[in-house]
């Protein structure tokens, strides 16, 4: 069996344990329907990420033409 102060010394390492950091990397394969609105006509379009939790979204693997990627990265000092 543990004794107290065992317990206690475990406690106080849990709770002073800095949480995990995470990284998620995402790929935006291809945008629809992207207006131009400067004035050559163009966009500089960007696209906003939510993590949302207990939500399943159906996905097809078919693709009708090729898409271009474009990968950037970003890191926070967070």
């Amino acid at each position: 069996t543990m004794t107290k102060s065992e317990h206690d010394t475990l406690v106080e390492k849990v709770q002073n344990t800095e949480p995990p950091v995470y990284c998620l990397m995402v790929t935006v394969k291809e945008a629809k329907g992207i207006l131009g609105k400067d004035i050559s006509g163009f966009s500089d379009p960007y696209c906003l990420l939510m993590m949302l939790e207990d939500e399943k979204i159906k996905t097809s693997r078919s693709q009708s033409k090729p898409c271009k990627s474009v990968v950037k990265d970003f890191v926070t000092d967070d």
